[in-house]
Parts: structure tokens; sequence; C-alpha cells
């Protein structure tokens, strides 16, 4: 597979190729090209710039504090990649932590299923949340649980999630509320507070938070994955290729510089 561009000059603006594909020089002298090359996740670069969000790239298992924290900066430390100089500032604040704590003031669709005695339920639900348990019993009238006991709080749990039980064949769902999950202190704010340099997507990094609660000093560890959109952006890079010389990646788009006309074939072949 090739596609031949016979004449190109800076003025032909990016010439986008159907697929990556490698850029061979046959003209008599060099021609510099600037080019996006393929893979797009391939730049090595600082973080884009101080307070980039970068919150999005942490775990899905973050730390639990003991007490809020202001705006702290921690240095980055390498658990994959080879970047290195970055700091990134947390704030910690109290939050929902995704367990259930209570059933108080969550909306039913259904009246009553019936008196039940207390009973174990392990309700579905529309959410990411899981693990929840809980025993209650129901009167005759409006959906009233009663004697309620948390068994299992869950996790993952979000207001707005439904909880959907079966009760005496009756399916019964309840909506939850803010009041309804339990806080613990955790990271909600994190952005990049020293730039650093030779990031990559998809790099793992780590912070050590630390506090001091009661004379007693407690360290936490903090992942994030690192994305393109926490990096500064490659965009085009310029390539000089001699005469009759072939790129060594394969590129997405390109550009030739110059106001001469020069001829460039793309091909899918790797270069001998």
């Amino acid at each position: 597979m090739y596609r031949y561009y016979s004449a190109l000059q800076a003025t032909d603006g990016y010439q986008t190729l159907v697929r990556p594909l490698y850029l061979h020089n046959d003209n008599a002298s060099a021609i510099t090209l600037d080019i996006k090359p393929f893979p797009e996740n391939s730049v090595i670069a600082p973080f884009a710039a101080t307070n980039t969000d970068v919150l999005p790239g942490l775990t899905k298992f973050s730390p639990e504090l003991k007490a809020a924290q202001a705006a702290t900066s921690y240095p980055v430390r390498n658990e994959t990649g080879s970047g290195s100089g970055a700091e990134i500032t947390t704030t910690v604040t109290e939050t929902q932590d995704g367990t259930i704590a209570n059933l108080t003031n969550m909306s039913y669709d259904t009246g009553s299923p019936g008196a039940t005695a207390v009973t174990e339920y392990r309700p579905t639900t529309d959410g990411n949340g899981t693990g929840f348990v809980v025993r209650f019993s129901t009167s005759v009238g409006a959906m009233n649980p009663g004697n309620v006991q948390i068994v299992n709080a869950g996790s993952g749990y979000e207001v707005g999630d439904t909880l959907v039980y079966t009760i005496l064949g009756q399916t019964v769902t309840a909506t939850t509320v803010t009041g309804n999950y339990g806080t613990g202190f955790f990271i909600t704010a994190a952005v990049s507070s020293t730039v650093g340099e030779d990031y990559s997507n998809g790099d793992v990094v780590a912070i050590t938070l630390e506090e001091t609660v009661d004379t007693v000093v407690y360290t936490y560890e903090a992942l994030f994955t690192v994305s393109n959109a926490m990096l500064v952006s490659a965009g085009a890079v310029p390539l000089k290729l001699n005469a009759g010389e072939t790129s060594v990646v394969p590129a997405l788009e390109f550009r030739v510089q110059g106001t001469a006309d020069k001829s460039v074939l793309a091909l899918l072949a790797e270069p001998i």
C-alpha cells in the first residue's frame, strides 16, 4: 500500500493519511517535513503546565486520610516510566466514601409489599456499587423499613443510585440520597505544581502523602496514571529526510516545508 505525492510545498498544508504510513524521500536532495507521528500517545514530555488537573489519573483505590489537608505539594516518583522532577499538589477534604450507612430518607417507587420479619437483602443497583447487604423488616402500609441492620456497607455507591429489592415477590426500588452515605477524608483535588520532564502516556507515578494527627505521623501512597491530556502536546515535529531516505516511524499527517515543490512517497512497508 502506498500513495505518491508528486508536488507539495508548505502552502499545501498538512496531508492526512488514511492510515499510519512511512514517508520516503525520492527527491535528488534532502527535504524537511513536519510530521505528526504514530502512535499519537508516543509523546515524551513534561506535564502540560503548573496547575494541570491530574485528578482523573488517580487510581481507583485512593487512600483515606484521618483528617482534611490543605493544598500540599509532594514530589513524584516513578512506578513505571522514566520521567523526573514533577510534583503534584493535593487537597484532602471530607467527602462521601461510597459506602451506604443507613436507609434514612430514601424514596421508594411502590407501596408496601406486605409485612415481613427481619430479612437479609442484597439489592442490585443501576450504578457501580457492589457488596451492600442489609437486614430489615417491613409492615403493612407505606414502605418504611424497620429494625434496619447494615450487614455490609459495600463500596462504590453514589448519590442517586437505585437499590432494587425483591420483597414477598414484589420489586421495590429505592433511590439513595446524600445522607445515606458514609464519609471519609480523600483527595478531592490534584494538580501539577512542578512540570518535570520525560513523562509519557500510561506511566504510573506515585506520591507519598503525610499527615500528623495527635503527634503521630501517618503516610499514605497515592498512584496516578499519566495520560496525554496531562502532558505537553507534541503536535507536529520536524523531520529531515536525505535523498533516498525513509522515516523510521510512521506518520498520521505530514507537511512539506519550503516553497519549492517536493515529492513524497507514503508507504506501508517499514524501511529496510
